[in-house]
């Protein structure tokens, strides 16, 4: 429904030389974070997105499994990014300050 116009992006897989350890079960564990078990912690999804409906769309539909941020311009999205890790993100491709395939192009 909101997919046009909205960029998403993935972490991957992490090496052992930054932070990441895995479960004997393949689980990812974030030492940084201080994640115990993966398995209870919800993934950490920051949506860039300007339009509030959209918003409110978003967090409707994943808050139920996903620790949800909210940032609703690059400059913020660049802020929340430089302070906090995050899983997944959402991007918006017309945002007020800018593109949002150019915040991807700073967070990869």
């Amino acid at each position: 429904m909101f997919a046009f116009g909205t960029v998403c992006a993935l972490k991957g897989k992490e090496t052992a030389d930054n932070g990441q350890r895995t479960t004997d079960n393949g689980q990812r564990i974030n030492s940084k974070e201080g994640r115990k078990n993966m398995g209870e912690e919800k993934l950490q999804l920051l949506i860039v997105e300007d339009d509030k409906g959209i918003r409110e769309s978003y967090d409707l539909l994943l808050s139920p499994k996903y620790e949800l941020d909210f940032a609703v311009n690059i400059a913020e999205g660049q802020k929340k990014f430089s302070t906090e890790e995050y899983d997944i993100a959402f991007l918006d491709i017309n945002l007020p300050d800018g593109n949002g395939i150019d915040l991807l192009k700073t967070i990869l």
